[in-house]
C-alpha cells in the first residue's frame, strides 16, 4: 500500500502516534498560512527533496510563487 505523507500522518494519529502539525494547502491558501513554512509536495514516489518538491519559506513575498510551482512541479512522472 502507498501512502502519502498527509495520510500516513492520519494513520499514526489515529494510533494515538504523535505527529508534527501540518495541513493540506491548496493553490489559494497561502494566505493562512504562517511563517515560515514547509511546503511539501504529495507525491506517490520516493525523492521529491531532490526534485525541488520540498520548499521552506521564510518570506511572504516568496509563498504564492513557491506554491504554484510546487502544483506545476512533475516528480517521477
Amino acid at each position: 500500500m502507498k501512502l502519502l505523507e498527509y495520510e500516513a500522518k492520519n494513520l499514526l494519529s489515529l494510533s494515538g502516534i504523535v505527529t508534527p502539525c501540518s495541513s493540506i494547502v491548496h493553490r489559494n491558501d497561502y494566505l493562512q498560512l504562517s511563517l515560515p513554512v514547509v511546503l511539501k509536495s504529495q507525491v506517490p514516489t520516493g525523492g521529491r527533496g531532490k526534485a525541488g518538491g520540498i520548499r521552506i519559506i521564510e518570506d511572504k513575498k516568496d509563498l504564492q510563487q513557491t506554491i504554484n510551482q510546487l502544483f506545476e512541479l512533475s516528480i517521477n512522472g
